[in-house]
């Protein structure tokens, strides 16, 4: 009998509470406050640091194709398949959970870098400088 009308308590207390903060003038605060924190976070802090946005990562596939068929000699394979898995990551109906990881391999001097660096570029506004971006050369 103890524990229910304990029930019975929490739950009228929490009923005042919550009423008590549906009232329009709480709720008209707190929809101003969020939308001018939002406001502030959208015109300031994308401003001076690198935010996930269309004018930060443009993900220029076809100029990224136009350039490696240009610049690429001989690595036409290569050229296919980075289009063909740097393409649907890009897409606006595949939703990636995940970051996109390529990784090549191969003998010294085949040309791993020299493709990566025309990824970097076509693919993020600030190249190889992009926070989103990680690139780790092996060596022994």
């Amino acid at each position: 009998m103890r524990v229910y009308k304990l029930i019975i308590f929490l739950c009228f207390i929490l009923h005042c509470t919550v009423i008590g903060l549906l009232d329009p003038f709480s709720l008209g605060s707190a929809a101003a406050v969020l939308g001018l924190g939002y406001l502030i976070y959208d015109q300031t802090y994308c401003k001076w640091k690198e935010c996930c946005t269309e004018k930060e990562i443009p993900g220029n596939i076809s100029q990224l194709a136009a350039v490696l068929k240009s610049k690429v000699y001989g690595q036409h394979l290569a050229e296919e398949i980075i289009i063909k898995a740097l393409k649907p990551h890009w897409n606006e109906k595949y939703r990636p959970l995940k970051a996109l990881t390529l990784s090549f391999h191969g003998w010294p001097g085949g040309g791993k870098t020299y493709i990566t660096g025309f990824i970097k570029e076509a693919l993020f506004t600030l190249g190889g400088a992009s926070d989103h971006v990680h690139h780790f050369v092996s060596r022994k």
